[in-house]
């Protein structure tokens, strides 16, 4: 399980935590996509348009988002 931060054109960023891995990398794969859903914890998430993501398995808080 990891953070996956997700980047979007607008400077924006979608923080999503307690993601497997395995989530990371359908996502990466659908980056500069116009759409992109992935399940999570049975939940459906339908995500905006992100141009590149990165995942984390352990960040540091310390300092916040």
């Amino acid at each position: 399980m990891g953070t996956v931060l997700l980047f979007h054109e607008n400077q924006d960023m979608t923080v999503l935590e307690d993601i497997p891995e395995e989530i990371y990398v359908q996502l990466k794969e659908n980056a500069g996509s116009d759409s992109c859903s992935c399940k999570v914890n049975g939940r459906t998430m339908i995500l905006p348009p992100f141009h590149f993501a990165v995942w984390q398995e352990q960040m540091d808080w310390d300092f916040g988002y």
